[in-house]
């Protein structure tokens, strides 16, 4: 999850609210942070170490993962049709209202 805060443009930092990262298994670990204005950064919520469910958790991350990557492959499969289709092979093809046996346009 990605979050962005507007600097009030008096103070040099940022105090972020509270954040509540719950798991799946229902486990759960809150964070806050001060920033100063202008930065960048990355901050992880590690789960609880001696929380129960660990497993049920790296279940979902890699059902999460899965689905990830094959979203990602549908993504590129769709760029390279548009790129395809958009070629003059594949324009003039669809001009001439013509198709193959083998039409990847």
């Amino acid at each position: 999850v990605s979050r962005t805060y507007k600097h009030d443009g008096k103070s040099e930092t940022i105090r972020t609210p509270l954040v509540t990262a719950v798991w799946p298994s229902g486990a759960k670990e809150t964070f806050w942070t001060t920033l100063p204005t202008g930065a960048d950064r990355v901050a992880s919520i590690q789960r609880p170490k001696d929380a129960p469910g660990l497993q049920a958790d790296l279940d979902k991350a890699k059902k999460l993962a899965l689905t990830r990557e094959r979203d990602e492959q549908r993504n590129k499969d769709a760029i390279a049709r548009d790129v395809a289709r958009a070629s003059a092979r594949c324009k003039d093809q669809l001009a001439k209202g013509g198709t193959s046996p083998i039409n990847d346009c």
